[in-house]
């Protein structure tokens, strides 16, 4: 589960490099991939996400339930959430001290994380894997594109950062930037994440991200 389509494809690069995992065996079940995104109005709330519905999804449980009836214990969930809206109403996460950077954003994490096993109860969150951005996933792939960073998890507007990123010519090329925009939102993502499916990218990537970092160990235990 997810708070959008783009946030699914990182996730599924990322769990080919880390685990090995193809796109072919994961079931997505929040949000659905295949919608018209201007017919938002006439969609169930299956078909799109935000944090608020993946709250709802966790605390209901009759979906992730679902997921794992009649499975063998090798079956896991990846939910999926930004911090980049805990202060909003009913995320009710309280913001660490900013004291350094790797220090500020592990434990930004774990707050999430300690919420989101609220929501889940016990039985489910055991059986999760808690892929926890700060403060996007766009801050995950950040590195891909620019070697120099450091800590991108630090950055306020990831997303912004890295549309920067992309209109610089010698970061990708006119003709590339346009394919882009001729590609739905999922194999935008997937395209801008491909590299995090080797296992070498993805390492690097972590280690200039510390949020990415305890995801993929967070992976591991699977």
């Amino acid at each position: 589960m997810a708070e959008g389509k783009s946030d699914l494809a990182v996730i599924t690069n990322i769990l080919k490099g880390a685990l090995g995992i193809d796109r072919s065996d994961i079931q997505y079940l929040l949000p659905e991939l295949d919608y018209d995104e201007t017919d938002l109005a006439r969609m169930r709330v299956e078909q799109f996400s935000n944090w608020t519905i993946v709250k709802s999804r966790c605390e209901e449980g009759k979906v992730i339930r679902r997921f794992f009836e009649g499975i063998d214990d090798e079956r896991f969930m990846v939910i999926h959430i930004d911090t980049a809206e805990r202060l909003e109403i009913g995320f009710g996460v309280i913001e660490p001290k900013k004291e350094d950077e790797s220090g500020y954003v592990s434990a930004l994490r774990e707050a999430v994380v300690l919420r989101l096993k609220d929501w889940l109860g016990e039985n489910l969150h055991k059986r999760t894997a808690f892929a926890v951005a700060v403060e996007e996933t766009e801050a995950w792939i950040i590195p891909i594109f620019d070697a120099k960073v450091s800590e991108t998890g630090f950055y306020p507007n990831p997303k912004e950062r890295l549309s920067r990123l992309m209109n610089r010519s010698n970061v990708m090329s006119t003709k590339a930037r346009g394919k882009l925009f001729q590609i739905n939102e999922f194999e935008k993502f997937w395209e801008l994440s491909y590299p995090l499916r080797k296992r070498r990218n993805l390492q690097e990537c972590a280690g200039k991200n510390e949020s990415l970092k305890l995801f993929c160990a967070d992976l591991e235990k699977f």
